[in-house]
């Protein structure tokens, strides 16, 4: 469609994105840990504009990547309540690694239409022809 008639910071988009985690997690008598690690993958979504002010967007979003795992899992000890190391899991994972659901506030900004911009224009071509 005409780009010219639509928000700005509006409709689909895709692109590549890449990220860096850690974890460490422990939940009644059972932990594990994950060393640093880096998963990467494609994504795609879009962006739509909410009400009239057009300072709104919802963009919404899901990414398909790598993620390689691996982490140490730990359970607890009755003798002395701590965490003990019981064996290390690795995997890998392809598919779905990302869904971002995100509402977005526009800086306010003197933003012109594309009306606006085609009135300057042409009272710029105007005043030229007249010189």
């Amino acid at each position: 469609g005409d780009r010219s008639k639509r928000s700005v910071l509006t409709g689909g988009y895709l692109g590549l994105y890449g990220a860096s985690i850690k974890g460490d997690l422990e939940y009644q008598s059972k932990g594990y840990q994950q060393p640093r690690t880096w998963h990467a993958g494609l994504t795609a979504g879009w962006s739509f504009p909410l009400g009239k002010r057009d300072n709104w967007r919802l963009d919404l979003g899901l990414g398909l990547g790598y993620l390689p795992l691996k982490y140490d899992y730990y359970e607890r000890s009755d003798a002395s309540g701590k965490l003990i190391y019981k064996n290390s899991v690795e995997r890998t994972w392809i598919g779905p690694t990302n869904v971002n659901c995100t509402l977005v506030w526009m800086l306010p900004m003197n933003r012109k239409s594309p009306e606006d911009k085609a009135a300057k224009k042409t009272k710029k071509t105007k005043a030229d022809d007249a010189e």
